[in-house]
């Protein structure tokens, strides 16, 4: 089903929140196996499947993860909920394909990634978003690279919002567990 996109201007299928419900309807059947509840578990994971098979089918273009169902572009934050939510394998060739995309049109040459193809504008978010996937794949250098790079340029002169920080803190919370 339809939302509003996050700038509040059109509804449309989101892979992020594709991605979130994927994650909830499989949590579900989960806690569902844990309570003793087959149907309910098997209701439950069936419907995630339909989900990840129709997102496979409707939110992948050329390979790559589109940022909703209207827009073809690719986004960090569909990448992101893509693996993070695991609505597509993290060892797929649709999230390699994406994350070398991401790499290609959306790499500053400080390591940091920008806010699209067309910016060159420090996008934190997408930066940290995208260290957590490093983090994930063992490409824990990068990963260290990335968030030593933020925490540098964000002194006094560039403060982060809370948004950041928050990605800031999830970040530095991977990097321990990963250790």
């Amino acid at each position: 089903l339809a939302t509003y996109d996050r700038l509040g201007e059109d509804v449309d299928v989101q892979t992020y929140e594709v991605s979130v419900v994927y994650a909830a309807l499989s949590a579900s059947a989960d806690m569902a196996e844990l309570m003793s509840d087959q149907n309910s578990a098997v209701a439950w994971r069936n419907a995630a499947e339909e989900i990840r098979t129709a997102a496979e089918a409707l939110l992948v273009d050329g390979g790559i993860i589109k940022d909703s169902l209207r827009r073809s572009r690719p986004s960090a934050t569909a990448f992101f909920g893509s693996f993070m939510f695991g609505l597509f394998d993290i060892d797929s060739g649709t999230l390699r394909a994406t994350s070398a995309y991401l790499e290609q049109n959306r790499k500053r040459s400080d390591g940091l990634f920008s806010y699209s193809d067309e910016s060159n504008d420090i996008d934190y978010v997408s930066s940290l978003r995208m260290a957590q996937y490093y983090l994930e794949v063992g490409r824990k250098d990068e990963a260290h690279r990335i968030v030593r790079s933020v925490i540098d340029q964000s002194d006094e002169t560039e403060l982060l919002s809370t948004v950041e920080h928050a990605e800031l803190s999830s970040t530095l919370l991977d990097t321990i567990n990963r250790a």
